[in-house]
């Protein structure tokens, strides 16, 4: 009897242990269960954060690669308009390029971590900011160019209207300069030309017959005038013979000079030097030549610096 009731509290405890070890295993499979549900249901909101990270991502690069595109073709057109501007033009432009490389490469990755969503967004934001900076800045040096090159063009204006002004101021000198030397000319009055007999004794006797005549005299009177400057002053004589020819031998004194009004080069017959002391006063030239004197009409021209002071005709017969 004792051996049946120790038989039976066997049973009952084998029983009681195996009881209790469904139950551990219901318990642990329940665990196991909630545990792989729950790491499913994490691992299905991760993933859903980083595709609507990822789609954020795409949305920003895309507007801000827009923003790039349209930034360049500003950046391209602005080259070659102000040279200032060029070398940071091309330093933004390799920036831009390094840049862009960059996050395209970790773009083109499938599967992005949440650190590396983060990371791209930061520097596409940077790049963008950068890159507004930039065109501020380049915005601004241009119209500082563009001001300067106003404030150029106007000082060049100026510079011209100067100029002219004084070109028209050395033109409006230079003809009262002409005037004033035009009005210091001493011009000859009461001329009298006519041929010298020299006689035996030495002595001048007129005549206007050529074949007596052995030198030809030309006097005439030197006007007051307040104009011209006191001193040494000279007067060139050119006589044209009957024949329209001009006489002129340089042993006897003949040269060249220069029409003031043409620059023309000319030759003169003889000259005659005296003192000017601002007062009238009266002046005698002579021309010698060995040569017989043709009859005819001469003329006789004066010169001063170049300029015609008068011309006197008069017949030898």
């Amino acid at each position: 009897m004792a051996e049946v009731d120790n038989t039976n509290q066997q049973e009952e405890q084998e029983g009681g242990n195996k009881k209790s070890f469904y139950l551990v295993l219901i318990v642990l499979l329940i665990l196991l269960n909630g545990f792989f549900a729950f790491n499913h249901w994490s691992t299905k909101k991760e993933l859903q954060k980083v595709e609507g990270e990822r789609n954020e991502l795409d949305s920003l690069y895309n507007y801000v690669q827009a923003e790039l595109n349209a930034n360049e073709l500003k950046l391209d057109s602005m080259t070659g308009q102000y040279i200032q501007v060029d070398s940071l033009l091309e330093l933004r432009v390799a920036e831009l390029s390094a840049a862009k490389a960059e996050i395209e490469e970790l773009m083109r990755k499938n599967k992005l971590n949440l650190n590396e969503i983060s990371y791209l967004k930061k520097k596409i934001l940077k790049l963008n900011q950068d890159n507004k900076a930039y065109l501020a800045q380049i915005d601004s040096l241009s119209a500082e160019v563009e001001y300067l090159t106003l404030v150029k063009d106007s000082l060049s204006t100026d510079l011209a209207s100067e100029r002219e002004a004084n070109k028209q101021l050395q033109s409006e000198r230079t003809l009262l300069s002409e005037k004033v030397a035009l009005g210091s000319l001493l011009r000859p009055e009461n001329i009298e030309a006519t041929g010298i007999r020299i006689r035996g004794n030495g002595s001048e006797r007129e005549t206007n017959r050529s074949n007596r005549t052995d030198k030809l005299r030309f006097c005439f009177d030197i006007p007051e005038n307040q104009v011209a400057e006191k001193g040494e002053k000279t007067i060139l004589l050119r006589l044209l013979n009957p024949e329209g020819a001009t006489v002129a031998i340089k042993s006897e004194g003949s040269g060249i000079f220069v029409v003031a009004e043409t620059g023309e080069q000319m030759q003169y017959t003889t000259k005659g030097t005296f003192e000017y002391e601002g007062k009238r006063k009266s002046v005698c030239m002579y021309w010698n030549q060995t040569n017989p004197y043709s009859s005819g009409t001469y003329i006789a021209y004066f010169y001063q610096d170049g300029h015609l002071l008068k011309e006197q005709k008069f017949e030898l017969n």
